[in-house]
This record gives structure tokens, C-alpha cells and sequence, in this order.
């Protein structure tokens, strides 16, 4: 598949910016807010273990908080890609290192990929679709997976004015290319998916960061957490999440994003 001078422009910039990012980029201005994703973390996280035990998983993206390591304890096959050679070089060498038999990592692109229709159970990612083309990404990862699989993806969301404001104030920290997700691109997912569910994390939870150094700081966001999972359920707030973890199954490939 061939891409246009503005896709190869953009897919440049993703990967000098992400092997600048792998190789020596700690990101120390933004884990003050990561320091309060533990809950959406852990539930990515699990969910992704649960779909992957004894099947064929694909995770769509390999950079830090990957878990393909932890995949290749369950699943019978893990097959781990990414744009940036640094990614999957550092992921190779971190998987190795816990004698992972089962695990295949590819340098690829994630609106391309160069893998077989329907061959996986399962596809995961965190904080990947967001830097792509989403028409491209969702008819792709529907094409590869089997008629019964699912994908499950952890991404932030663009509509709390906050957190806009943040990401507005410290664009040297991200892509210009990047568009955290909005209820519009939820539509392009159940353009190729027949059931799209989300859950969505981090509201009140935010207020906990200027207390990140305090004794009590986790007592806090666990509370912070209980009050997010009650007032994210309302449709008139939960769009100002910060993150939400989807869920995405029935894939059905119109091949429609493909001509």
C-alpha cells in the first residue's frame, strides 16, 4: 500500500520523535499526572491478560507500558509492532531478558500491516491510535483479527478544556500529529467493529497530582478513583475523562477506508 507525501511526512515525524523518545526522553513533566492512572492502568492491563490466554495476540504498538511480556505468559503467540525501531529494539531486549519463547517483535506500519487477514484472536494497544490515521487503523485491525476476536486499546480522550490547556502549554512533550480521541472518532470505530464499549478514567482523580510527594497520596486517589467510577457513568461528564480504556469486538472489514 502506497501512502501520500502527507503520510509519509507525518509518519516521519512519529518516528524520529518516539526513537528520540525511547532512546533518552523521560517524559518527568508529565508522570506528576500518570502518577494517578493506576486503576485504568491495571484494568488495561488485565483485560488485555484475560483476552490473551492460549490465543494469538497482536499488540498494535510496543513502546513503554507495552505488555507483551506479560502476554507471552498466556497467549500461544504474541506478535508485538511498531513504527519506531527503537521500540521494538528495547522491547526485544526487555522480553529476552524473562526468556519469553512466544513473543515476535516487528518494525510496521500500523495503518499498513504486513500480516494475514483474519490471524488473530485478539489486538491490543496503549496510547497508539491516537498518533494515526483512525479510518486506516480500525479497518486494518478489523481485517486482522478472527471473526470472534476482540481489541481492546487505552487512549486519552481531547474534550476536558484542562487538560487541552496542558497539552496547548507543553506541546515539545508530543507529535504535532497527534489528536487525543473525541466522541466523532468513536463513530469510525463502529464503522468496523459491531460493539464498541468504553470505560472511561481520570476526572476527579486529577486533583490528587499537587499532592503526589504526600504520605497520603494513594489513600487519596483510590478514593478520587471510587468517586470517578460513579460520576464517569453519567453521559454529561464522562467525556471529560482523561483516558478510557474500549473495547472493540463483531470486527466487520468493509474495505471501504481502502480504496
Amino acid at each position: 500500500m502506497k501512502t501520500n507525501h502527507g503520510d509519509s511526512d507525518r509518519k516521519r515525524r512519529e518516528r524520529e520523535f518516539h526513537n528520540r523518545r525511547f532512546s533518552q526522553e523521560s517524559r518527568e513533566g508529565a508522570s506528576r499526572f500518570y502518577s494517578v492512572l493506576g486503576a485504568s492502568n491495571a484494568y488495561y492491563r488485565e483485560l488485555a491478560r484475560s483476552l490473551a490466554r492460549g490465543k494469538r495476540v497482536l499488540e498494535y504498538g510496543c513502546g513503554p507500558g507495552a505488555v507483551t511480556p506479560i502476554l507471552a505468559r498466556e497467549a500461544a503467540l504474541v506478535v508485538a509492532i511498531d513504527i519506531s525501531d527503537v521500540a521494538v529494539e528495547t522491547a526485544l531486549r526487555q522480553t529476552a531478558s524473562q526468556g519469553a519463547k512466544n513473543a515476535a517483535y516487528c518494525v510496521m506500519d500500523a495503518e499498513w500491516l504486513g500480516l494475514a487477514d483474519a490471524s488473530f484472536d485478539a489486538v491490543c494497544g496503549r496510547a497508539i491510535l491516537h498518533h494515526l490515521n483512525l479510518e486506516r487503523s480500525f479497518a486494518e485491525i478489523s481485517r486482522v483479527l478472527r471473526g470472534g476476536g476482540v481489541a481492546v486499546f487505552y487512549e486519552p480522550l481531547g474534550h476536558n478544556p484542562a487538560i487541552r490547556l496542558y497539552r496547548a502549554l507543553t506541546p515539545e512533550m508530543r507529535t504535532p500529529d497527534e489528536h487525543p480521541l473525541r466522541r466523532r472518532d468513536f463513530a469510525v470505530a463502529r464503522k468496523y467493529f459491531g460493539r464498541v464499549e468504553m470505560r472511561f478514567f481520570g476526572l476527579f482523580s486529577l486533583c490528587a497530582v499537587p499532592f503526589r510527594r504526600a504520605p497520603f497520596f494513594e489513600s487519596l486517589v483510590r478514593a478520587l478513583d471510587r468517586v470517578d467510577r460513579i460520576v464517569l457513568r453519567l453521559p454529561g461528564l464522562r467525556w471529560w475523562a482523561w483516558t478510557s480504556v474500549m473495547v472493540l469486538s463483531n470486527p466487520h472489514p468493509t474495505g471501504s477506508s481502502m480504496a
